[in-house]
């Protein structure tokens, strides 16, 4: 077969594992996969790549007496997502698979199978070892996966010239096959590396939407709850997820009857209606949430009549864990309820708990961002000691120690005001760990005067500016990334300025450019007013200052803050 007409193959062969790649994708059973922070399933993992392997193996083309195949691909990535051992496993059922299938290069192909994962696994070990920021994701990046595929394809060629006989058969096969295959794999493991990371990116932008909306909500529904959970709160509440929410409709109860309802089925649904669901009453006696898909397990109107509602998320409403009510939602038959309105239903829930204990804003808000270190983070934090513990014991034990009361502080803290360096101290732990994490990519520099330590700040604000500087800010650097940390007295104000020298804050969106800043902005005008906030000023791949401006409210007389070792006891 022509080189020409074989490189056409090989990209049938690759537009086809894509697709399927992408489909797969979608199974919720792969979550793992599209999701950054959830553990690797080594058995999942292995049937997975296992499997995509084989099947390159099925869609490979005759050539010679050989197959030109994508069969590589699978191998390498499961190197490269897994490891060492991973690879090895995977490489050696789809090269045993291969053998038994038979040829001249039976031998050489499943030995080279077996190469290609511990390609991938000696990449995957490589990488980490640079950084352990890559534990989690960094060795599965389109460009590792091109590369150790390309490697992997031209060791294959060459244990097929070693292995094969006759050698002059095998040297014509190579001279047809040899450049179709790398390019071809090397392309398709791109794709399928490229594929996943806009997976996760998808995810991660939906979650962040979604507590985006959440919050705004909340701020829409201060005062709503003032008075508690009564009917004309409760249409009011219904109304406003109605308008906002892409779904059919909206029921908010107390724990006996419908007080509000807005949407599709109000002819039979109406507000003072006992609850007849027996679904709602199981979420009213155990508090907890309940999730009918539509498919596995549907909605069941005891009415009577031509319900249309068909799937549901009730979300129970607790003040001091007790239950008050009920958030309901509703899609009709011929729509899914999907998960953005799911996660999104279940954190308004708990936002407007808050609401009905404090009816203040700005609770939520300190809760939103108690909340804001992600599954991810702690996900890598704990790869990060993983990979330090092998290689310095003492400086794992250390960040451990730093994760621990970086976690203590965020979960703890209620204070809505703390004094400065308490910011400070809390951000060393988180820097801690982030320096651990990017290695020599990430340097930090504070300049703090001693006079402006003791002076106190909304609880939550430095951190997120400085996560945000090095999610944002050093996101495209490869090496010398910087944050210096700064304050000073101008003009009676404290001003605190967060730098990067990365350059990259977007000015089209400088509202609303991480969740983080945005809520550090809120909740700084909301205390203070709206002459103080959080300024943007960026000269775009040189530098980003963010300057957060606040008055100079003086510690009590009386109260100190408590250094962090003498709080952690070390």
């Amino acid at each position: 077969m022509a080189s020409n007409l074989l490189f056409l193959e090989m990209l049938k062969q690759v537009a086809v594992f894509t697709v399927l790649a992408f489909v797969f994708s979608k199974f919720s059973s792969l979550g793992w996969l599209r999701t950054s922070h959830r553990p690797l399933p080594r058995g999942g993992a292995f049937v997975f790549f296992a499997g995509i392997a084989i099947l390159g193996t099925y869609l490979g083309v005759e050539v010679q007496g050989a197959l030109a195949n994508s069969r590589a691909i699978g191998a390498v990535l499961a190197g490269l997502y897994g490891g060492p051992i991973m690879g090895l496993a995977v490489g050696s059922t789809a090269g045993l698979h291969r053998y038994l299938l038979g040829g001249f290069t039976d031998v050489a192909c499943g030995l080279s199978t077996v190469a290609e994962g511990l390609t991938g696994g000696l990449a995957h070990v490589i990488i980490t070892r640079r950084g352990p920021a890559s534990a989690s994701f960094g060795p599965l990046s389109p460009p590792v996966a091109a590369a150790a595929t390309f490697v992997a394809e031209v060791l294959q060629m060459a244990i097929i010239l070693m292995v094969a006989r006759p050698f002059e058969s095998a040297w014509n096969l190579v001279q047809v096959i040899g450049l179709p295959m790398i390019a071809m794999n090397s392309t398709g493991a791109w794709l399928f590396a490229a594929l996943v990371l806009d997976q996760r990116k998808l995810r991660d932008e939906m979650e962040e939407r979604s507590t985006r909306l959440a919050l705004d909500i909340a701020e829409r529904a201060v005062g709503v709850l003032e008075s508690g959970l009564d009917e004309q709160s409760a249409r009011q509440l219904a109304s406003t997820l109605r308008s906002h929410l892409p779904v059919g409709a909206v029921a908010v109860t107390d724990r006996s009857r419908v007080l509000a309802f807005e949407g599709i089925g109000s002819d039979h649904h109406r507000a003072g209606d006992p609850i007849s669901s027996v679904v709602s009453a199981e979420v009213i006696a155990a508090a907890d949430v309940h999730y009918l898909d539509g498919v596995n397990e549907s909605f069941r109107c005891r009415r009577g009549g031509a319900c249309p509602l068909h799937s549901a998320l009730i979300v129970p409403m607790t003040v001091e864990n007790k239950l008050v009510g009920t958030i309901e939602l509703f899609e009709p038959r011929t729509k899914a309820l999907h998960n953005f309105p799911r996660a999104f239903g279940v954190g308004v829930a708990q936002l407007l708990s808050n609401q009905l204990v404090r009816n203040r804003l700005t609770v939520s808000e300190l809760k939103l961002l108690q909340a804001q270190v992600k599954p991810h983070f702690l996900f890598n934090a704990l790869n990060t000691i993983m990979a330090v513990i092998r290689s310095d014991p003492q400086r794992g034990r250390n960040l451990v120690g730093h994760l621990s009361e970086f976690m203590r502080t965020n979960l703890k803290r209620a204070a809505p005001l703390v004094s400065f360096e308490e910011e400070l101290e809390h951000v060393r732990a988180y820097l801690e760990l982030e320096k651990a994490r990017f290695g020599d990519r990430l340097r930090v520099f504070e300049d703090v005067p001693d006079s402006v330590r003791d002076l106190r700040v909304p609880t939550f604000t430095l951190q997120p500016l400085v996560e945000n500087a090095i999610k944002h800010g050093l996101k495209d650097l490869v090496e010398g990334g910087q944050v210096r940390i700064g304050a000073e007295m101008v003009e009676g104000d404290l001003l605190v300025h967060v730098e990067d020298n990365g350059g990259s804050f977007d000015d089209t969106v400088k509202s609303t450019d991480g969740m983080g800043l945005h809520l550090v902005q809120r909740r700084s005008r909301l205390v203070f007013g709206d002459s103080y906030g959080v300024d943007v000023d960026c000269v775009q791949g040189e530098r980003t200052r963010v300057t957060l401006r606040l008055p100079a409210v003086a510690q009590p007389q009386g109260v100190e803050h408590t250094p962090v070792a003498k709080r952690a006891g070390v």
